[in-house]
């Protein structure tokens, strides 16, 4: 009796998308003949050698897709190593891709002086000591007031009866007009930046 035996063609896994966000990256598999853990390398460009077989792992996972984190911004490869049988097989490693990491902002800070003074029937509101925040330089001012009988909190500055100021200063100056008089009145200066949300 003669059998005929054939060795199976083993299909290693392939890398079939690198999708990024930031410093992530998503990344699909077909795991071919393999199934199991994924084991995943993440190469630096500069390390990066396309006569390597592959490379030490980075770490791994039981899901597909799955997503990971490089290291800092640059350009990167990725390779994958699955088990069939107790061996291991390796995809090719894919990329270049490049990352940038997510820009940070940080707010503006309020004007640290602010001086309200009466002359010839206007009130004249000057500032000074006003930063712009991390990439969000200043682009102007809101300036308001509001009537009131006490000093209000932070969070009940005046809104209403404001003036907007284009400027890029760290200080400035305007003045409001028809202000009753024997009335006390309250001030506020808020620094505008170039990011909304980011103002003081």
């Amino acid at each position: 009796m003669t059998t005929n035996s054939t060795t199976p063609t083993i299909i290693s896994p392939t890398i079939t998308n690198v999708s990024k966000s930031n410093l992530n990256a998503t990344i699909s598999v077909n795991t071919g003949s393999c199934s199991g853990t994924i084991c995943y390398s993440i190469i630096s460009a500069s390390e990066y050698s396309s006569a390597t077989t592959h490379y030490g792992d980075s770490g791994s996972t039981t899901s597909n897709p799955f997503t990971v984190t490089v290291p800092s911004a640059g350009s990167y490869y990725f390779q994958v190593n699955m088990k069939y049988n107790g061996t291991w097989y390796y995809s090719n490693a894919v990329g270049p891709y490049s990352f940038t990491a997510p820009i940070t902002y940080g707010y503006c800070y309020a004007p640290t002086i602010i001086d309200a003074t009466f002359n010839n029937g206007f009130i004249i509101v000057n500032w000074s000591g006003a930063q712009g925040g991390t990439n969000n330089s200043i682009t102007g001012y809101s300036v308001g007031y509001t009537q009131t009988s006490s000093q209000p909190s932070s969070s009940t500055a005046p809104t209403s009866s404001t003036t907007t100021i284009s400027t890029t200063s760290t200080e400035g100056t305007t003045w409001f007009s028809e202000l009753t008089p024997g009335l006390n009145y309250c001030f506020s200066v808020r620094t505008l930046g170039t990011v909304s949300g980011y103002h003081s």
